[in-house]
């Protein structure tokens, strides 16, 4: 019986192999050949003559099927969106386009942005795309600003992507209010500022929150549409919550500080002292600078003479902020106080002369 059982594994493991083999070994089911191009029909000729790096050369052709054509796209573009070009090549052909994109160039670089990509988690691919969008709204094109917004509203982007893709947003818009070359329409202004509203709220595992509520503060200073009392209630909201994501904290921070939300200081002390990164507490020792709190100056001290060298830099920053609200105030008290006697002065005179009389 055993040997029985034996031979039909035998047997079976025979067929298992063979079967892997016929599949792995077996004529690949592509198109038919007239209907590749140059490149995709050598490497499809490769393939079918079983050559030893079968998947190297699957990769490749992948890639060359997602490149646009040649006849209608510039070297340069396709030599930036080729994933299987040198990275620095890549960035230099970045580097060297020119300042006006013809139709064909502009699309095809639309459509690398709009195209979510396995390869969008690593740092070069995100700086890449991230310098593309550079690229997009120094030409201020008509269309920059929905491409943006289709980016970031498409939840299959890459969290880095799309938080990248909000901050153009916010600077088109921010740049739109300051200079009014850009024309927008009131509902359009309703529509991008309740996207940041929903977008504070995206406090998963990204710095989008953080962005959204960075945006919002720095808008509220020009349209006041947007509720500055709401805004600083969040911040102090993300700044209190212990459990928050680094980054949104961080930038939370940053917003309580420019907005003068002093009852933040409590929770600011905190992660200035004990806060659990390093980014966070450096941003916390820099809104104290921000906020002109004096009495953190020998806490301020004790970090300038301690052992903490990357703590250093930003202490020193605080102090001569610290130093320089202090002599703003002192000048604006002194100020006001000549104001003060100027006045007194001039109501005495003015009894006097209502005496004579």
């Amino acid at each position: 019986m055993k040997s029985k059982w034996l031979i039909w594994m035998v047997v079976v493991c025979g067929i298992a192999v063979t079967g892997v083999w016929w599949y792995v070994s077996r004529p690949l089911r592509t198109q038919p050949i007239e209907n590749l191009t140059a490149e995709q029909a050598k490497l499809r000729k490769a393939l079918d003559e079983r050559h030893p790096r079968k998947e190297v050369l699957l990769r490749a052709m992948k890639t060359a099927a997602s490149l646009p054509n040649s006849n209608e796209v510039s070297s340069g573009v396709r030599q930036i969106l080729d994933a299987g070009t040198d990275m620095n090549k890549r960035a230099d052909a970045l580097n060297h386009l020119p300042d006006e994109l013809d139709s064909h160039d502009a699309t095809a670089l639309e459509d690398f942005l709009l195209k979510p990509d396995v390869r969008d988690g690593t740092p070069f691919e995100q700086a890449l795309k991230n310098s593309i969008m550079d690229r997009f709204c120094e030409m201020h094109k008509p269309r920059v600003r929905d491409l943006l917004t289709k980016i970031f509203a498409d939840q299959n982007q890459n969290a880095v992507i799309r938080d990248y893709a909000l901050q153009h947003l916010i600077e088109f818009y921010q740049r739109a209010a300051e200079s009014h070359e850009t024309e927008i329409s009131q509902q359009d202004w309703r529509r991008f500022t309740d996207l940041l509203w929903r977008a504070v709220k995206d406090t998963t595992d990204s710095s989008i929150a953080g962005t959204a509520l960075l945006g919002l503060s720095r808008l509220s200073d020009m349209q006041s549409r947007i509720d500055r009392e709401r805004v600083s209630e969040i911040a102090l909201k993300l700044v209190e919550d212990a459990g928050m994501d680094q980054f949104t904290r961080i930038t939370a921070l940053q917003v309580c500080a420019r907005m003068s939300v002093t009852n933040a200081l409590p929770a600011i002390w905190q992660v200035a002292r004990y806060g659990e990164t390093l980014p966070a507490r450096i941003s916390a020792i820099g809104a104290l600078g921000v906020l002109g709190q004096s009495d953190a100056k020998p806490f301020l001290n004790e970090l300038l003479n301690g052992e903490a060298e990357s703590l250093k830099p930003a202490a020193e920053q605080a102090l001569l902020r610290i130093t320089k609200l202090e002599k703003q105030r002192a000048k604006e008290l002194e100020e006001k106080l000549e104001r003060k006697n100027a006045e007194e002065i001039e109501e005495q005179s003015g009894r006097k002369d209502s005496t004579r009389i």
